[in-house]
């Protein structure tokens, strides 16, 4: 007699929901104290102890003194808890695979000193999954003096976008840090030389969606009053080879600094290379003082 083939689905199937059940029970929610009330006191450590579907809350506090983040791949929700403004310092979510999803909510990214050799504030790279960013604060790294002011590293990019398949930031304030000015000091030395300010929000190789947004570049380093030329503004976005939906939201330029030449105001949206396209609905497109829109 030829045994039943129902109950040998029905086995194959109970064990496919078993094994579903222990992956889900496998994720869980960690808290992130650095007053010691929750799973972990750093960020860096949750980050390192979590598993894919895993939810990291974390608590109102600053975080900035930690080195910088990396999700590394991991599809994780990280998100504020609420009562309070929680600070973090330089993340990267990359290499992240296809059909998994990274959410980061509520939270407000300063750069931090331990990441100096880093490009961006935020950074999306290398993602065949889906990247969301919700309700954050982001500002770029501020210009500094280099070389006993002889020169000037520029205000850095807030938000870097770069071969990543499909990123969504909705609700975001974002901010290009701001270029140095020039200063004179005693006895003829000081800050010799301006920076450009930063890009608030940076694509190169992706498809990025924006929705209720307000981005807005970097100022450029005053010359004045030393006579030397000021420096340009940063843009609110600007697009390489990139797909870019804009929705409801306000981009602008920042300001060019003032100086024996006033440096150019950057634009609210720049975008070019092969493929590039750019879709704009409900939203305000703005240079800074006497740049182009886009």
């Amino acid at each position: 007699m030829i045994p039943p083939v129902r109950p040998i689905r029905f086995i194959l199937c109970g064990s496919l929901a078993l094994l579903a059940l222990t992956s889900a029970l496998r994720a869980g929610v960690l808290v992130v104290d650095a007053a010691g009330g929750g799973d972990f006191t750093t960020v860096g450590a949750a980050i390192g102890a979590a598993v894919d579907g895993d939810i990291l809350v974390i608590r109102p506090g600053d975080y900035t003194t930690e080195p910088a983040l990396d999700t590394a791949g991991k599809a994780l929700v990280i998100v504020g808890d609420t009562g309070g403004t929680t600070f973090l310092p330089v993340l990267t979510v990359g290499q992240l695979a296809g059909g998994k999803t990274a959410v980061l909510r509520h939270l407000s990214f300063e750069p931090s000193g331990f990441a100096d050799l880093l490009q961006g504030t935020v950074r999306v790279t290398n993602n065949l999954g889906r990247v969301h960013i919700e309700d954050c604060q982001i500002r770029g790294r501020d210009g500094s003096s280099s070389f006993l002011g002889l020169f000037a590293n520029p205000g850095e990019t807030g938000l870097l976008v770069s071969s990543s398949a499909a990123v969504a930031v909705h609700r975001c304030t974002i901010t290009g840090g701001q270029g140095i000015s020039t200063a004179p000091g005693p006895f003829g030395v000081g800050q010799v030389a301006c920076s450009i300010g930063g890009l608030a929000i940076e694509a190169e190789s992706c498809a990025l969606s924006l929705h209720q947004v307000t981005a807005t570049g970097g100022e450029g380093g005053s010359g004045a009053p030393t006579g030397v030329s000021g420096s340009d503004g940063g843009d609110g976005l600007r697009a390489l080879f990139s797909s870019v939906i804009v929705s409801g939201c306000t981009l602008r330029g920042g300001d060019g600094g003032l100086g024996n030449l006033d440096g150019q105001s950057g634009a609210g949206v720049r975008s070019n290379g092969t493929g590039a396209s750019l879709s704009e609905l409900d939203s305000s497109l703005l240079g800074g003082a006497g740049g182009p829109g886009r």
